[in-house]
């Protein structure tokens, strides 16, 4: 998907994945809810500026192309970016240990 000239990728089953895990410890409708909101948090405002997002700390690179936005101020979303192209690497709870996190 192209947002405001930047492609927009993640892996097809990352949503889905994050889904079939809120159902299995909440209500299906709050799993189906969180996907939409995060969707839309992702296509409303990463693609508009990704380079505001502050650097993921614990993923550093020279150029700054790991990032990380905060969702539901209890979410973080990280992404790389590069020439035309943001890829979701990861949502997770800001809670967990992020050396515990595969990015």
């Amino acid at each position: 998907m192209v947002i405001n000239g930047w492609t927009i990728v993640a892996k097809p089953t990352f949503l889905k994945a994050i889904r079939d895990y809120i159902t299995e410890k909440y209500e299906p409708g709050d799993a189906k809810k969180f996907v939409l909101d995060c969707g839309d948090f992702i296509q409303q405002k990463i693609p508009y500026s990704p380079e505001g997002f502050p650097e993921y700390k614990w993923r550093k690179s020279k150029d700054k192309r790991y990032r990380r936005a905060i969702f539901r101020k209890n979410y973080y979303i990280v992404f790389q970016v590069l020439p035309g192209r943001i890829e979701i690497l990861a949502i997770f709870y800001a809670r967990r240990d992020p050396k515990n996190i595969s990015i």
